[in-house]
């Protein structure tokens, strides 16, 4: 008989026996094919069964008497406990199942002599589970009920204040005329609330190393208080200017008011400094008769102490004014005697 040896699973290759290559045994190869199939076979066996899930999912309330208001808020999402199979789960992980819950406030019940109205999630699991794909069964929501009133509708227009938090770049300032649109909305809800809300705020809106206008659509942010009432519209847009600007300064004359009849009096220093932030483009544009500075007599102390300056009148593009001295003395000279 002819001798066979065992090889290994390196073998020369035929006419070069300095050079070696791999051979994979058939046995390696069954094992692995078998160990995939199986390893497919136990994952789609394991995908077909049922497993409990807890859905969060938004509630969208349907019904609605259209000239009344829930008196209380109504839970924005309910957990909702599932038995699905894997492959929903599997698909619901990759499309994101984000269809609201459609609550129909038809199916209320009302106990005898209350206000209050209820559902109770455990009676309608049939009904909510229909809104699901089929496969899926609802099991238990939470919360298992809620209560409920209707309240009259009401509805008035109120202003819009803007929440805004604005860092300029230095040599840059904002205007003081900033514009909101609309500059108010109609608020609708409960009556009690609707009469207690007096304005709304925007959402906080923050903006940093700002050197050019600002344009912006900005959602309403109610207070907690006032958040179940609806607004419309629910969006406003805020345009606030900014201009780049530079310092000036102009020797502005002083004048006193409110002297009584028969009194003279002399000023100490007759012109006062007055120094002031100016958009750029507008520099030239101001002069020192644009500006009125005044001391009031009535709030001056006894004897002609320094009496506070006061800027009566000024451009309204300026802004940040400094006055210097700002007190000026003035000294009473003489008085007319009373015929």
């Amino acid at each position: 008989m002819r001798e066979v040896t065992n090889r290994s699973f390196l073998q020369p290759g035929p006419g070069n026996t300095s050079q070696r290559r791999p051979v994979v045994s058939r046995r390696f190869m069954t094992f692995l094919l078998c160990l995939g199939l199986s390893t497919i076979l136990w994952f789609f066996n394991a995908l077909s069964k049922d497993y409990p899930l807890t859905l969060r999912l938004s509630a969208s309330y349907v019904n609605l008497p259209a000239d009344r208001k829930t008196s209380n808020r109504l839970p924005d999402s309910l957990d909702i406990e599932v038995m699905a199979s894997g492959f929903k789960m599997l698909g619901w992980s990759v499309n994101k199942h984000t269809d609201p819950v459609r609550i129909d406030l038809n199916t209320a019940r009302r106990p005898k002599g209350s206000d209050y109205m209820y559902i109770a999630f455990q009676r309608d699991l049939e009904r909510i589970g229909r809104q699901f794909s089929k496969g899926v069964k609802v099991v238990r929501i939470q919360p298992d009920t809620i209560w409920f009133s209707f309240a009259p509708r009401a509805a008035k227009t109120i202003p819009v204040r803007a929440n805004l938090d604005i860092k300029c770049k230095p040599g840059y300032r904002i205007s003081d005329s900033i514009k909101i649109t609309p500059a108010t909305v109609e608020v609708t809800g409960q009556g009690e609330l609707v009469q207690k809300i007096t304005f709304v705020e925007t959402d906080m809106k923050r903006f940093t190393e700002v050197d050019k206008n600002i344009k912006a659509v900005v959602r309403l942010q109610p207070s907690p208080e006032f958040r179940q009432l609806s607004f419309s519209p629910a969006t406003v847009t805020v345009e606030i200017p900014v201009y780049r600007f530079t310092e000036a300064s102009a020797e502005v004359p002083v004048t006193v008011e409110h002297v009584p009849d028969g009194v003279r009096l002399q000023l100490l220093r007759k012109k006062v400094k007055i120094t002031y932030n100016v958009p750029l483009e507008q520099a030239d544009s101001v002069d020192a008769s644009m500006f009125r500075a005044v001391i009031d007599y009535r709030k001056a102390e006894k004897g002609g102490s320094p009496a506070k300056v006061q800027i009566t009148r000024k451009p309204v593009f300026i802004s940040n004014i400094r006055v210097e001295p700002e007190k000026v003395e003035f000294v009473i000279i003489g008085k007319k005697k009373k015929k």
